[in-house]
């Protein structure tokens, strides 16, 4: 999540001059995976397998 994250601003600067762009689908998807996963492996990791 973190790497989509410096992507997007990294992204950002490179195309502030641009005229014609917007982030579109792809930022929103890449980020909110990045955060879902990360919540999926916190609660997989809170989990006691079972004996």
């Amino acid at each position: 999540m973190g790497l989509t994250i410096i992507i997007a601003i990294i992204f950002t600067i490179m195309v502030s001059d641009a005229t014609d762009w917007d982030f579109g689908t792809t930022f929103y998807t890449g980020l909110l995976g990045g955060i879902v996963t990360t919540v999926l492996l916190w609660f997989a990791r809170k989990i006691e397998p079972a004996k």
